[in-house]
């Protein structure tokens, strides 16, 4: 198996996904807190599209590299839901 961007972001989305959902059942635990599952998923979530974003953004400045990446469509589709949330989150927080 080559070390392709596309290998890195597959691989490495599961594996963050996997520690940032453990990270704060561990820390929970420690301070005898209740895990609540929607939270811990939601932070698995986030830290599974870090290698995402960091390959898009990687891919901004060497678009050849883009052509490398399957399913190119679903990682933009969900960059444009992440600014659309964000702009209505700005725009409904200055109103």
């Amino acid at each position: 198996m080559t070390l392709s961007i596309d290998v890195l972001v597959k691989y490495g989305s599961i594996t963050l996904g996997i520690i940032f959902f453990l990270i704060p059942l561990y820390i929970n635990r420690k301070r005898k807190k209740k895990n609540i599952l929607a939270d811990l998923m939601v932070i698995g979530f986030g830290g599974a599209s870090v290698p995402t974003g960091l390959a898009l953004i990687y891919c901004a400045f060497d678009p050849s590299k883009l052509s490398k990446l399957s399913d190119v469509g679903i990682y933009i589709a969900f960059s444009g839901l992440a600014l659309l949330y964000i702009a209505f989150i700005t725009i409904k927080s200055k109103l």
